[in-house]
């Protein structure tokens, strides 16, 4: 009963879209009789960032950084989480904070990494707080 609510409500409900994505790529209890399908996960979370939705951005970003449902694509995954980070996610801030860390999306900038962990720690995110510490103890 609760797959089949979702998937009446993923029609055209952004946030429902995301939800069934999330429940798509890494399975849910609620979502019993749903099987793992990354490939769907990542139509449902372009759905959901289609009409707006920050975590579909986030997502969407996720997914081209490790190919799931297409090729990997780094550039579209910065573009997409300079995007969610934008909008103020936080798992963004951290997720792109990395890639101009370790240069993973093709440019390394330590400096834009620090400010970026920075931004989510003074939000009171643990992991961004984690990495800014870790970046002060190599004396970034």
């Amino acid at each position: 009963a609760c797959v089949a609510r979702l998937l009446a409500q993923a029609k055209g409900d952004a946030t429902s879209q995301w939800v069934l994505g999330h429940c798509l790529e890494f399975g849910s209890e609620f979502a019993a009789g749903l099987s793992v399908n990354k490939t769907e996960a990542a139509l449902w979370y372009n759905r959901a960032m289609s009409q707006g939705h920050v975590g579909g951005a986030f997502n969407m970003g996720i997914c081209y950084f490790n190919g799931i449902g297409g090729p990997v694509d780094l550039a579209r995954s910065q573009e997409l989480l300079l995007k969610a980070c934008q909008q103020g996610h936080l798992g963004g801030q951290i997720k792109l904070g990395e890639c101009f860390e370790k240069g993973l999306c093709g440019v390394q900038d330590e400096p834009l990494a620090v400010a970026l962990y920075r931004r989510a720690a003074e939000q009171g995110y643990a992991k961004g707080q984690v990495r800014l510490g870790l970046c002060y103890e190599r004396g970034a």
